[in-house]
């Protein structure tokens, strides 16, 4: 797995719910969509080319994006 695979699948969302579960815990429910733009804008920002081909577009505003919701 290299860096994007484990920030945006392992590290992003674990810590986005922790941060809020210690921060307000009232806000928890932001967590899921907190991390979902973070993450969205790291592929983006690492992988440009993944909007290019709409294969890959859909896989991952389908299946990843659907993943962290």
């Amino acid at each position: 797995m290299n860096w994007w695979n484990i920030s945006v699948f392992c590290i992003i969302p674990i810590v986005s719910v922790v941060f809020f579960f210690f921060w307000k815990r009232k806000y928890l429910w932001m967590a899921p969509l907190i991390s979902t733009a973070i993450s969205v804008v790291i592929s983006l920002l690492a992988m440009p080319s993944i909007l290019s081909d709409a294969e890959h577009r859909n896989m991952f505003f389908g299946i990843s994006v659907m993943l962290h919701i």
